[in-house]
């Protein structure tokens, strides 16, 4: 799996439980670690609009799978 896609799976498990669950709170934080180094994830908003879309699309396909 590519390192975007990661962030992207990442960040919606993140982002589901903090929905549902009371005791996860504040916003969201990030960070990346690779053999390079690590650092924080700086741009969430683009996240947020890419799980926005995917669930968009899952409902829709939810909705008409037979």
């Amino acid at each position: 799996m590519p390192l975007e896609q990661a962030k992207l799976l990442a960040y919606c498990a993140v982002s589901e439980v903090a929905q549902f669950d009371n005791a996860v709170g504040g916003p969201i934080e990030m960070e990346v670690i690779t053999p390079e180094g690590a650092g924080p994830i700086t741009n969430l908003e683009k996240y947020e609009n890419a799980r926005q879309e995917l669930i968009g699309n899952a409902t829709s396909f939810l909705r008409e799978f037979r």
